[in-house]
């Protein structure tokens, strides 16, 4: 399977959301509803469930043309924006597994855990 579609789907989208948010990012340019039902192999009704999702995520924008018609693309910095929000969340679980942990060894191990995790975050912002 493709990697960026499993790194997706380990940073919790949906699958089909997953595998459309990849295909407009690969394609580096704005696509329809059509395209990537085509692309993806799934029913325009899923693609677009898909679509609303990430556009609720803010993962993608929504290019309107002509009267009914509709772009979407992928957001610049979507794929960062979802790796900042997971390791957020892995930080706040290390903070509070450390608060409550008594075994010195593994406690020493989660601070420098928790501590390159803050600097990667940190890091994360400034792109």
């Amino acid at each position: 399977m493709d990697p960026l579609v499993n790194l997706l789907v380990m940073l919790r989208l949906p699958f089909v959301a997953a595998l459309v948010f990849s295909t407009l990012i690969r394609e580096s340019r704005p696509l329809t509803l059509n395209e990537l039902a085509e692309a993806t192999g799934y029913a325009r009704s899923h693609v677009y469930s898909a679509l609303r999702f990430l556009e609720e995520r803010h993962l993608i924008e929504r290019i309107r043309i002509r009267d009914k018609k509709h772009l979407f693309r992928a957001r610049a910095k979507g794929v960062i924006a979802l790796v900042r929000e997971h390791l957020s969340e892995i930080h706040m679980y290390l903070r509070s597994v450390a608060d409550e942990l008594k075994n010195e060894d593994v406690l020493n191990a989660m601070r420098i855990l928790e501590e390159d995790l803050h600097s990667l975050l940190t890091k994360l912002q400034e792109v």
